[in-house]
């Protein structure tokens, strides 16, 4: 590589990339700096420079950086620090020899909320869009819309110009950034939107001029027609070889490299399915056909996945862990995959032709096993075995050591407090009994994107005794309190009804890859009876990450979170009614207090009260939210050791909610078995017939039952960490027994070498 600053020319022939003249035979893997830490980040590339990668590959998230809602006078806010560091990031990939394929979206998927779009943008209106007449329409995302144009244009002259540019990260200039992606997988949303989603694709690759990166652009599946003399169209799959020959003919007369964007090492996991993995063997097999099909360069999709802890990370449904069966795991250790693929690429590096930058396979042989996914690779001179994609030769595992003995954690069930103050609403908007809201308010709206919940308080006023039924639709998962007239304020406490749904799914409308039609999420009440008032909690599992996720036709920026309709059978007629909506709020009071999220019992000193006061049955019967809190002594981690904690929740009858640890955000938990099968998408078949190679574990395994602290959020040593539990309570009505929670630290352990 060169000097640290010395400018580079970035090109690229028919073959390969080329750094300076120099053909370039790229070996990448993603990392998502917000779903890690700047501390963690130079154990990372360390780790990748190990296992011989020379490139990075990340996304730049727009919704991390712009998260507020503009006003009317200033500017939008951009937010840079901690592990939104972009700038930082980059120039410690680069101080680790380590190339930047920057993918700056504006729509980058990723499984975050809104695929990477900040959630004010869909209430924008007017604008310009380039030169276009100013437009009131409703903002439409990702099609040629002027606000939303206008929006994208903005952003990305800011990221470039203020951000990227100043700090000289391009090659040009020095810096580690040789490839720049605008947009990401159109080819996903094509044919929604036509003629108008093409000349948007062909807006926004025209955009490159403006912004001047120096470097070679790329789009990955689906580019830009009009631009393909200056878009380099990369492939995202299992099986990048399957695709080589229809990449050839598409790009007959603008030559490109064949480079793979996302090979995908494994998959991420959403809420009510058990964890996928992809096999190390299979991957090993994806790698070497690509290679051996002209292939010069392989991002590797996640190289390390990290963890969803803040609510921006998380697409709808998505699980707190994004692990992504990763060749380096959620707590930055080393797999039997990334083994696996280091002596892969140490075997067949050495055959890079220097001068067309792909693999050399005049001087190989391949003999490939297409039924068993298996290449053995010989030298063809002496016959020497290189590589073999079905030999394991070094199996690890991660294990969990507790960090304190099992009697620390049952001796600590006496010494977790609960918050006394209850999670009753104070409804923001109260109407007159007899009244209702004209619509059911949003929580995204109404909260400015700070929480998942939302209360609403409803009545049923025509309702007949023992034969009206109350029925709910919520975004995404509701709880279903009853209580009589006003009762609320007299401090009896409320009767738990109902939540749903029980079975959420990814894909709950009819797509390209999916037939069945779930709907959104229903709750069902029986015997409703109009001298009682139903108070709901309805709490959001992120935003969808593509339109998608959305009913047929829909937009991203129509999607809303709330309670979406609520009616009621009037008596033995059927006839249904509206539900009155006579108050609602949005948020926790918990929420609004830095010291409960801390767990600070100082600034709360009569209000934290101790578990050993009131049984822990009784605390469940009343299956009402709660927060709780425990001061934890965790020793310091031996050598071997990751240094951050991993908490399982396993058996202790916690049911839905979020995690704290010193009052940072650990991510959503929920007690869930995985039942859902792989979804439509995985059950794709690819070119040669077979479905996706990506396993689940066996279905009614908890979707996720431990939970990962990283080190940055944990006291130096010697201090006590305060986890805070915030519980939604709920009908199980199980046990709520705190003194089975367990911490752990993991480490690496070598089966088989």
């Amino acid at each position: 590589m060169a000097a640290l600053g010395a400018p580079r020319r970035v090109e690229y022939t028919g073959d390969s990339l080329r750094i300076d003249g120099t053909p370039f035979f790229m070996l990448s893997g993603s990392v998502h700096y917000p779903r890690s830490h700047p501390s963690l980040w130079p154990v990372i590339f360390r780790a990748m420079r190990r296992d011989r990668l020379n490139t990075v590959d990340t996304y730049v998230f727009w919704n991390e950086h712009e998260a507020g809602r503009p006003s009317a006078d200033s500017a939008v806010t951009a937010d840079f620090d901690g592990p939104r560091d972009l700038v930082r990031f980059i120039r410690c990939a680069w101080l680790h020899h380590l190339n930047v394929v920057l993918r700056i979206g504006p729509y980058v998927c990723a499984e975050v909320n809104y695929g990477g779009f900040p959630w004010w943008l869909r209430d924008q209106r007017g604008g310009d869009g380039g030169g276009g007449a100013a437009d009131a329409t409703p903002i439409r995302f990702r099609t040629f819309h002027p606000t939303f144009c206008a929006q994208v244009e903005r952003w990305l002259h800011r990221l470039v110009e203020e951000t990227l540019r100043p700090a000289q990260l391009f090659a040009p200039q020095g810096g580690p950034i040789i490839l720049v992606q605008l947009e990401n997988e159109y080819a996903m949303v094509a044919e929604r939107y036509g003629a108008a989603g093409q000349q948007y694709l062909d807006w926004v690759a025209s955009l490159q001029k403006g912004l001047g990166f120096g470097v070679p652009l790329i789009m990955c599946l689906g580019a830009s027609a009009s631009h393909s003399d200056a878009v380099i169209e990369t492939i995202n799959a299992f099986y990048a070889h399957q695709q080589v020959d229809q990449h050839r003919r598409q790009h007959a007369t603008d030559r490109q490299p064949l480079l793979w964007t996302e090979c995908w090492t494994g998959w991420y996991d959403v809420w009510g399915a058990p964890h996928h993995r992809r096999d190390a063997r299979d991957l090993a097999y994806a790698v070497i056909r690509f290679w051996a099909a002209g292939g010069s360069g392989v991002n590797y999709y996640m190289y390390f996945g990290g963890t969803n802890l803040r609510r921006q990370n998380t697409m709808y449904l998505q699980a707190t862990s994004y692990d992504y069966d990763a060749p380096l795991n959620e707590y930055a250790i080393e797999t039997t995959k990334s083994r696996h693929l280091r002596r892969l690429h140490d075997a067949l590096l050495p055959y890079v032709d220097p001068l067309r930058g792909v693999l050399d396979v005049s001087r190989l042989h391949l003999e490939v096993d297409e039924e068993r996914r298996r290449v053995v690779v010989y030298e063809r001179a002496t016959r020497r075995l290189l590589f073999d994609s079905a030999e394991v030769r070094t199996v690890l595992r991660t294990e969990l050591v507790p960090a304190r003995p099992v009697e620390y954690f049952e001796a600590l069930a006496c010494d977790w407090q609960w918050f006394m103050r209850h999670e009753v609403p104070r409804f923001e908007r109260e109407l007159p009994p007899d009244t209702g809201l004209a619509q059911l308010p949003d929580i995204v709206a109404a909260s400015a994107d700070s929480t998942d919940y939302a209360w609403y308080r409803l009545r049923c006023p025509e309702a007949a005794p023992g034969n009206s039924v109350l029925r709910l639709g919520v975004a995404d998962y509701g709880q279903v309190w009853r209580q009589a007239v006003r009762q609320h304020t007299h401090g009896a406490a409320p009767q738990w009804m109902a939540s749903g749904p029980n079975s959420p799914f990814e894909d709950r409308f009819v797509n390209d890859w999916n037939a069945t039609e779930h709907g959104y999420g229903s709750i069902e009440i029986g015997e409703v009876c109009c001298e009682c008032e139903y108070v709901v909690l309805v709490s959001s599992l992120g935003m969808v990450k593509g339109d998608w996720q959305l009913p047929p036709g829909g937009n991203m920026a129509d999607e809303r979170k709330a309670l979406l309709w609520a009616r009621y059978t009037t008596g033995r007629d059927g006839a249904e009614r509206d539900a009155l909506v006579t108050g609602f709020t949005v948020g926790l009071r918990g929420e609004r207090h830095a010291g409960v999220l801390s767990g600070d019992a100082d600034e709360f000193p009569f209000t934290w009260t101790s578990a050993s006061r009131s049984p822990t049955g009784a605390l469940r019967a009343e299956a009402w939210p709660r927060w709780y809190r425990v001061a934890l002594a965790l020793p310091p981690p031996d050598a071997a050791e990751n240094k951050g904690a991993v908490i399982d929740l396993d058996g202790t009858g916690l049911e839905k909610g979020w995690l704290y640890m010193n009052g940072h955000p650990c991510g959503r938990h929920w007690d869930i078995v995985g039942t859902a099968p792989k979804n439509g998408f995985l059950l794709q078949p690819s070119e040669d017939g077979r479905p996706a190679p990506v396993e689940q574990e066996p279905a009614g395994t908890p979707t996720q039952r431990r939970y990962y602290v990283p080190e940055w959020c944990l006291q130096p040593d010697g201090h006590d960490n305060v986890l805070v539990v915030f519980d939604e309570g709920g009908g199980r009505q199980l046990p709520l027994d705190l003194g089975r929670i367990r911490v752990y630290r993991a480490k690496m352990v070598v089966d088989k070498e």
